[in-house]
Order: structure tokens, then C-alpha cells, then sequence
């Protein structure tokens, strides 16, 4: 892979999980792999792992804690140094059930907080380390793990289901993170995407989804690899075809 240091919020399981995985096992694995979990000591396939990779680093991270984002930054600025950091690929993620009947203040909150809040506060702490991978004149971005249910113009094409104040507004949200965050950083060199993962057999989607773990991981990583220039600011689906905001 063309990235020598990526990191991976939610890494524990699911999507996460799996990229580690793929990552570390493939032909020329980054040099280092950041992979956060909230409770890394209950994270028993991500420590197995790392216990056969020495590229992969498990950091205890939750996204909503500002202090726990800065023991992350630190811990990655001392194993990466002068060479910056070349990808963050903002992963974490929860899903609320709820219709307008049961939707409520705490949940809505928490979910706008992981899912839309916290990918933008860990870019933003860690864009020094960005930065300097850019100056380095290496490939540098952020793909935040996003949703076509957050898609506007789609909506009337899904099915409105139990996600739609709460998953999906923040799916949304992030997507216009996205696009703020490239029109700042397009000019430092550092680009930034939204990327649907697909309807995926995790515990957040479904087992009757239409894509293993596997399938939707080698597709993002074929999409991230292949990703230019032009591309930044753009919406695409897993296997790398244009998503509509």
C-alpha cells in the first residue's frame, strides 16, 4: 500500500477490524497501523492481532473524550516522528433505533457526538501530523466511514426504516464535514473523502446484509489505493463509484 502510517477508529470489530486485518497481512503492510478501540482490553481478535504484527499499535481511544484524543495524538506523533501521519480513516460509529415516537435528546446527541463530532475534532488535533506528511510530499488523507443513508438526494429511493433521526443525520452531517474539511485542507495537499461501506454483516448491519466483512474491506481499500487528487471532496461507495449527496 502507498500509506506507510494509518490509522483506525472503531478498530475492534466489524469494518474496523477487518481493515486491520487486510492491512497488515498485505503484500507491503504500512509500517504502522494505529488501531483504537474504547475498551482494548475486551478487544480480543484486534490484541491477537497485534500480538503477530509489530506493526500494528492498539491505543485505548474514546472518540468523545477530548483527553483521550490527545493521549492518541501523542502516542501517534511518537512512533510516526518526523514522517508524519498519511491516512486516518474515521471508522467509529453507533446506531440508534428510533422512529419519531421514541427519538430523544441524549441519543440524537451521542450519535451527531461519534459519529459526526469526533471525526472532525481527531483530523483536526491530528492535522499537524498531516500536514507534515503532506510537506513530505507523501499521499496524505482522511476517508471518514460514511453511509448512503446519510445520502438527501437518495432518500426518497430507501426505505425510511427505525435510522432515520438519528443515524442518518449524522451520516449527513459528516458528509458536509467532508466537504468543509477538503475546501480548508485541498490546499496544504491533504485531501478528504466520505466513503460508504456498503450494507455489511456486522453488528450494526445486519446478517442478512449484502456484503461480508471481507468483501466491503478489499473494495474500500482498492477505492483508498486508488484514489487521486481530483477526487477529494467527493462522495464514493465502497467499490468506488460516485455516491450523491
Amino acid at each position: 500500500m502507498s500509506f506507510s502510517s494509518v490509522l483506525i477508529t472503531g478498530a475492534n470489530r466489524g469494518i474496523g477490524l477487518e481493515l486491520v486485518k487486510q492491512l497488515a497481512n498485505s503484500a507491503d503492510p504500512p509500517t504502522h497501523i494505529f488501531a483504537t478501540s474504547r475498551q482494548p482490553d475486551k478487544a480480543k481478535v484486534l490484541n491477537e492481532l497485534a500480538s503477530k504484527s509489530s506493526n500494528i499499535h492498539v491505543i485505548e481511544c474514546d472518540v468523545k473524550n477530548e483527553e483521550s484524543i490527545y493521549h492518541l495524538v501523542s502516542t501517534v506523533s511518537s512512533q510516526v516522528g518526523c514522517n508524519g501521519l498519511n491516512l486516518i480513516i474515521n471508522n467509529a460509529a453507533i446506531a440508534y433505533k428510533h422512529t419519531l415516537a421514541t427519538v430523544n435528546v441524549q441519543d440524537l446527541i451521542e450519535n451527531y457526538h461519534v459519529n459526526a463530532v469526533a471525526p472532525l475534532m481527531i483530523t483536526k488535533q491530528l492535522l499537524p501530523l498531516l500536514k507534515t506528511s503532506a510537506e513530505n510530499g507523501h499521499k496524505t488523507l482522511v476517508v471518514n466511514i460514511s453511509s448512503t443513508l446519510g445520502s438527501i438526494s437518495k432518500y426518497r429511493k430507501i426505505c425510511v426504516g427505525d435510522y432515520q433521526y438519528t443515524y442518518r443525520a449524522s451520516k449527513a452531517a459528516l458528509n458536509m464535514i467532508t466537504r468543509c474539511l477538503w475546501v480548508e485542507l485541498k490546499p496544504i495537499k491533504i485531501s478528504v473523502v466520505s466513503i460508504c461501506p456498503g450494507w455489511v454483516q456486522t453488528d450494526m448491519g445486519s446478517p442478512d446484509a449484502d456484503l461480508t466483512p471481507e468483501q466491503s474491506v478489499t473494495g474500500l481499500l482498492k477505492t483508498i489505493e486508488n484514489l487521486s487528487e481530483e477526487d477529494g471532496g467527493k462522495f464514493f461507495t465502497f467499490d468506488g463509484k460516485p455516491n450523491p449527496w
